[in-house]
C-alpha cells in the first residue's frame, strides 16, 4: 500500500486511453460499479479529482469519530 500524496492518481493506458488508479488498493478505482479504465484524459482527470475529494472528506470525518 502506498500512502504518499493523494490516494488517486490518472495515467495513461497501454491502449492509449486514461485510467484512474486507487494506491490504496494498488487496482483501477471503481465508482457506482463503473471501472474508471478507456476514459479520455479530461474524463480521467476529473474523476481522479472527485474521488480524492471523497476520500479527503471522509478521512476528515473519520478524524472527528463520524462513522463514514
Amino acid at each position: 500500500m502506498i500512502s504518499e500524496g493523494p490516494r488517486y492518481e490518472f495515467f495513461p493506458d497501454p491502449a492509449e486511453l486514461w485510467l484512474v488508479w486507487d494506491k490504496t488498493e494498488e487496482g483501477p478505482t471503481c465508482l457506482g460499479g463503473r471501472v474508471l479504465m478507456g476514459l479520455s484524459r479530461t474524463e480521467a482527470e476529473m474523476f481522479c479529482v472527485i474521488m480524492n475529494d471523497l476520500d479527503a472528506s471522509l478521512s476528515k470525518l473519520g478524524a472527528k469519530g463520524v462513522a463514514a
